[in-house]
């Protein structure tokens, strides 16, 4: 998206990667669904409650003063990195494959639920920081995690292991 806006309702993109540096994209309740790099450096990105799935080995997620609603790591034997620091409005699932902070260790901020089932976390020395309501639903490893947001909660569904430091603010 360069110019113009693109609306996508419920329906799903299927595509070989997606980059935003102007116009407007309205996510809606819609999906996108990337084989290849992701990044949203302009425009006017309304996420509503769209879901960005990544399902390609050795891509990365780039969001520079934007967001996902929620991201979902669905790329089996794969591993989608960060590329800049990441703040998704919603929940970070991790269905199959790999999430990876780099070793420049991208922050992660997420609103939501944390789920990783079948997927894993590859936290290096990065921080996690919860800043809505949510759970973390499943065993994880954190190197730091961090809990901000008067006023809202954050609930473990099972144990979780952080190697360095739990911050808790406001």
């Amino acid at each position: 998206v360069t110019a113009g806006t693109l609306s996508i309702g419920s329906k799903i993109i299927v595509c070989a990667g997606f980059t935003q540096t102007g116009g407007t994209f309205n996510g809606n309740n819609g999906r996108i669904r990337s084989s290849a790099n992701v990044s949203v450096t302009g425009g006017t990105h309304n996420f509503n409650t769209y879901t960005l799935e990544m399902i390609s080995n050795g891509t990365t997620i780039n969001y520079v003063g934007r967001s996902p609603y929620d991201v979902e790591i669905n790329a089996p034997a794969g591993i989608i990195s960060l590329s800049a620091p990441l703040t998704v409005a919603g929940s970070v699932i991790l269905t199959n494959g790999e999430l990876d902070v780099t070793a420049a260790n991208f922050q992660l901020n997420v609103a939501g639920d944390w789920n990783s089932d079948v997927g894993t976390f590859n936290e290096r020395a990065g921080i996690v920081e919860f800043d809505g309501n949510g759970t973390i639903q499943n065993a994880e490893t954190f190197y730091n995690l961090y809990k901000n947001g008067a006023g809202t909660t954050t609930n473990l569904g099972a144990d979780i292991t952080v190697t360095n430091t739990v911050d808790i603010f406001n």
